[in-house]
Parts: structure tokens; C-alpha cells; sequence
């Protein structure tokens, strides 16, 4: 695990900067999560992208390195999957536009509902005081080494040349995949934990 790494999972799980606070949801708050915008739990390990019959024709890109950065074709969606132990990711998305609203905890200092966050177990809100739009802009060498401009998408918003993922294409970096459609954007890892968000909905699981 790189001291990168390591510093930015602490400050996702932990709270560690001044400016970050995150909320890992517990047993108490998971029923909001889920009955927030009205949509049915899901059980363990489903999501909404798991029965599509237009699955089988994700294109699968695999990023190599620690880290790994997309915003979707709209721009609205921004998610940062970063190594934080060997053969394990997190990644957390940001969305900018969304309909949907979700009741902010009083242990919540900061923003909250703007980013979910997934590592090891289910997915959940995060309360946290910063962005992650930054981190697919194609400045950004490290997190966008997947992008090619032939084959994928530059979008251009919040002053920045972003790298974004076609609609219909799934990026990799080791345990955990992002798929990227015009429904919204959903998140597993192999312990088929995850996450799906859009500016109408989000779900955990």
C-alpha cells in the first residue's frame, strides 16, 4: 500500500483532515440508505445491473497502477477508485445534479449525500467536506492513464478536460469495477458489496 494510499483511505474512513468527516453507515442508519428515495432493500449482493440483459455487452477496461479516475459522458457523475491494500480498491463517486434527497445526521458536520464510498463491506454515504471531481480531470496523469482519446470520451466541465467513461464500457482497478451507463453509474467489488447512483436514485448493498 503507498503512503498515497494509505493517507487517502485514512481520510475517507477515518476522518483524519480537518475539512473531512466521513460517516460509514451502521446497522442503525442502513434503512434510510435504502427506503430514502423509495426503493425496494436489495439483498446482498444484487444490484440493478446484475439482471440487464444488456450486461453481457459491457466493455471491460482494466486500469493498472493505484489508481483510477472517470467522470461519466454527462459530466454529472465523478468516481476515483484508488489500491488501498494489495488486490483491494475503494472508490467513492461524486454526483453534482441529483433529485433525490436523504436526511443529513446530526454526527455530520459537513456535506452530506453528494458521494458514496465503498471498501471491504456494503456501500454507504459518505459525510465528507471535499470532491472528487478533480480527480478524473486528464491533468491528472496517475488516475487517468486508463483514458484513450481514440477510444473514450473527453468532457468538458467545471473548467476541466475530464477523462470519461463511454456509456455501456465498466472500468477495473483490482477487486472493484464501475459500469458506467445512461441509467447511472454501479460499483461492486468481488465480496459483492456495491453501489448504484444516479441523479434519480441511489442504492447500497
Amino acid at each position: 500500500m503507498t503512503q498515497g494510499a494509505d493517507r487517502r483511505h485514512l481520510d475517507y474512513t477515518r476522518g483524519i483532515t480537518m475539512n473531512t468527516r466521513v460517516l460509514l453507515a451502521a446497522a442503525a442508519s442502513a434503512a434510510l440508505a435504502l427506503t430514502s428515495v423509495g426503493i425496494p432493500a436489495a439483498s446482498a449482493g444484487t444490484h440493478p445491473a446484475s439482471t440487464s440483459k444488456s450486461a453481457a455487452k459491457v466493455r471491460t477496461i482494466t486500469a493498472r497502477g493505484n489508481e483510477a479516475a472517470f467522470t461519466t459522458p454527462s459530466g454529472n457523475i465523478t468516481c476515483d477508485m484508488t489500491v488501498v491494500k494489495r488486490g483491494r480498491a475503494d472508490v467513492r463517486c461524486d454526483i453534482t445534479n441529483r433529485t433525490w434527497k436523504v436526511k443529513k445526521p446530526r454526527t455530520c458536520e459537513v456535506d452530506y449525500g453528494h458521494a458514496l464510498y465503498l471498501f471491504g463491506g456494503r456501500g454507504v454515504i459518505l459525510c465528507a467536506g471535499d470532491t472528487a471531481l478533480g480527480t478524473a480531470a486528464l491533468s491528472n496523469r496517475s488516475a487517468t492513464r486508463w483514458f484513450s482519446a481514440k477510444r473514450d470520451v473527453v468532457v468538458r466541465t467545471h473548467g476541466m478536460r475530464r477523462a470519461g467513461l463511454r456509456y455501456g464500457t465498466a472500468l477495473k482497478l483490482a477487486d472493484t469495477t464501475c459500469v458506467s451507463t445512461k441509467t447511472g453509474v454501479t460499483c461492486t467489488n468481488t465480496k459483492r458489496h456495491g453501489f448504484f447512483l444516479s441523479k434519480g436514485s441511489y442504492r447500497t448493498w
